[in-house]
């Protein structure tokens, strides 16, 4: 697994966005990463099948729930680049943003790590 911590900046700040409003309550958890960036992630509650969105740098990037063994793992069709797939995976009060080929396993060995978040707060 690569790591891009060095151009997460450039890189987060290229994403393609969506803005999804979810019906109902939720639960709000904002995150610092380990390059100091803040992100705020927004999960849906009583209806995990809606995916959840991030807010990154003041833009929303909606997420559809994937298929986890253990945690909670959300994708972004698009990724930061075009036929690229944004990975949003959650463990406890840990989350690690990643990015990799469209249409590939969740192993993949090409995935890149964008940042690495722990929790700060959280409001639902």
């Amino acid at each position: 697994m690569k790591t891009a911590a060095a151009a997460t900046g450039a890189v987060l700040g290229a994403v393609s966005l969506a803005t999804v409003a979810h019906a109902g309550s939720s639960l709000d958890v904002r995150y610092r990463c380990d390059d100091g960036r803040v992100v705020e992630a927004s999960y849906p509650q009583g209806a995990p099948e809606q995916g959840m969105t991030l807010t990154i740098a003041g833009r929303k990037i909606a997420f559809r729930t994937a298929m986890s063994a253990d945690g909670g793992r959300y994708l972004a069709v698009g990724g930061l680049h075009p036929h690229q797939l944004l990975e949003w995976w959650i463990k406890g009060d840990g989350a690690t943003l990643s990015e990799g080929p469209a249409g590939e396993p969740a192993d993949n060995a090409d995935k890149t790590i964008i940042a690495t978040c722990k929790v700060v707060h959280r409001k639902s």
